[in-house]
């Protein structure tokens, strides 16, 4: 048992959620200011019940590049019909890299931040945010 949680615990080093409940900026991420770090992973789940569009950039704090733009699906990872939305696996940008088993990566520059835009989010509603696998 506590091989497996020391391999759960590993395993979710670097990894966090953010909750977005509106359409304001929401920074879900920021770099180690001295190394430029990897995401394996960004999943968006939502409970909307429309399906809505993610902004996804990055930014240093005075220069903001836009990544890319990912629907995600109503009710994305909450409603057993449409899975979670890994937004990394659908950029197609410079930052971007495969790793060496074929799975794409998120390059985040030293000190630069990830943040998502929601093009609307319904009353109630939220979309999570999870990133995981942030390594150097």
């Amino acid at each position: 048992m506590a091989t497996s949680l020391k391999f759960f615990t590993d395993a979710a080093a670097g990894s966090q959620c953010e909750t977005i409940t509106n359409t304001d900026a929401k920074t879900v991420y920021t770099a180690n200011a001295t190394k430029d770090r990897m995401i394996r992973q960004m999943i968006i789940s939502s409970d909307d019940s429309s399906d809505q569009t993610a902004t996804i950039r990055i930014s240093d704090g005075s220069s903001t590049v836009t990544l890319g733009k990912v629907t995600i699906p109503d009710g994305a990872g909450t409603n057993g019909t449409d899975a979670a939305v890994d937004v990394v696996a659908s950029l197609a940008t410079v930052f971007t890299e495969v790793d060496n088993a074929g799975n794409k990566q998120l390059v985040v520059p030293a000190g630069w931040s990830v943040i998502v835009t929601m093009g609307a989010v319904t009353s109630g509603k939220s979309f999570m945010v999870a990133i995981l696998g942030a390594a150097e």
